[in-house]
C-alpha cells in the first residue's frame, strides 16, 4: 500500500507489478506468510518511504494529486498523511499478529513439554 501511495505522490501510474500485488492482496495463498518475511518487507517499504519523504519539496505539499483509476483528487500532503495513518494501522496489526504467534508458540512448547 505504501508503495502505491508514494507512486501517486509522484503523479505516476501504478506499475504492472503494483497492479498484480493489488490483485492478490488479501489472498493468503499468494502473499508472504512467514513472520520474518512480513516484517522484512514492511521494514524495507518504510525505509524507502522515509527516504522519499526526505527528498520532498515542502512547497509542493498542497499540490493536487489523483488516486486510482477514478483519479480521485487529493493533495500531496493528503497522500502522506494517509500513508502515515495506514502505516500505523499496519504496525498495530503486526503487533497483534506477533503476540498471537508468540502465544501459539508458547502454548505448543508447553503442550510438547507437558506430554513427556
Amino acid at each position: 500500500m505504501l508503495d502505491r501511495l508514494f507512486t501517486y505522490a509522484k503523479s505516476k501510474p501504478l506499475s504492472e507489478i503494483q497492479l498484480h500485488s493489488l490483485s492478490i492482496e488479501g489472498d493468503q495463498s499468494k502473499t508472504p506468510s512467514g513472520l520474518d518475511q512480513l516484517v522484512q518487507l514492511f521494514n524495507k517499504q518504510v525505509d524507502l518511504s522515509i527516504h522519499e519523504l526526505s527528498q520532498v519539496d515542502i512547497s509542493a505539499l498542497t499540490d493536487t494529486r489523483t488516486i486510482g483509476r477514478k483519479q480521485i483528487p487529493t493533495t500531496l500532503i493528503g497522500l502522506y498523511v494517509h500513508a502515515a495513518e495506514h502505516t500505523m494501522r499496519h504496525i498495530g496489526q503486526l503487533h497483534v499478529t506477533i503476540k498471537v504467534l508468540e502465544a501459539a508458540s508458547n502454548t505448543k512448547s508447553f503442550n510438547d513439554s507437558s506430554s513427556k
